[in-house]
């Protein structure tokens, strides 16, 4: 499938959906540490695939990497900068415990923890100010240009082949993704049983968080019902 790019709300593409739709189950305590980006149809990517999957952006890191010194938290899915999520019924869960993040490793009060606090809250006012606009104006919109067609940000790059970067420096076991051209080659992250995921698609972290300067790749193994996201820093 060609790359297909989504600029607004649409069928089987729902930006900023409610954490109740997304985390099958300890729902407050999955929204305290992760923002839920947009709900997509697997079936934009794939006929083929069935059901539901969510871009799903950690409100950390502040500084280094999400996961950085949660190593006791680290799994075959979850690791220095990789984050998975198992589905059930188009919701999810975390794939490891909420100790993989910093906020809750961090005890009693500290300048390191409140400078954290501040992150988290910055945050969350940036993504609630695009999500006013993009319910109030249907799409989101570059800063200081008239709402107009040609003036949206994409929310969205579905399908085609992962693009390279500086996610692909990682100790996460990946392969190289066969056909399309040889000049661009692409990379895909391996099943705890050594087959490829599914690319799915990217999302710039920006245009939803304000303060995450990256790309969000999300990755699938419909065998599993298993997704995986890994990002991509400037």
């Amino acid at each position: 499938m060609m790359p297909l790019t989504i600029f607004e709300a649409s069928e089987g593409f729902c930006p900023f959906p409610e954490p109740e739709d997304v985390f099958a189950e300890r729902v407050a305590e999955h929204a305290e540490h992760l923002l839920p980006l947009a709900a997509v149809d697997l079936a934009l990517v794939d006929p083929e695939l069935e059901g539901t999957v969510h871009f799903i952006l950690p409100i950390e890191p502040d500084d280094g990497c999400v996961g950085d010194g949660g190593d006791a938290a680290f799994n075959s899915l979850c690791r220095e900068n990789w984050r998975g999520y198992r589905y059930s019924g188009g919701r999810c869960v975390v794939a490891t415990g909420f100790d993989f993040f910093l906020l809750p490793r961090l005890r009693g009060a500290s300048t390191r923890r409140a400078d954290l606090n501040a992150h988290y809250a910055e945050t969350r006012a940036g993504f609630a100010r695009q999500r006013a606009e993009i319910r109030e104006r249907g799409a989101l919109y570059h800063p200081g240009l008239e709402p107009s067609a040609e003036n949206r940000v994409a929310l969205a790059a579905l399908g085609g082949r992962a693009p390279g970067g500086n996610w692909t420096v990682t100790d996460f076991p990946l392969v190289r993704a066969t056909g399309g051209a040889a000049d661009r080659p692409s990379s895909l992250p391996l099943t705890e049983d050594g087959r490829a995921f599914r690319y799915i698609g990217a999302v710039d972290a920006y245009r939803y968080a304000l303060t995450h300067d990256c790309a969000l790749l999300l990755f699938f193994d419909p065998e599993t019902r298993t997704a995986l996201t890994t990002f991509d820093w400037s």
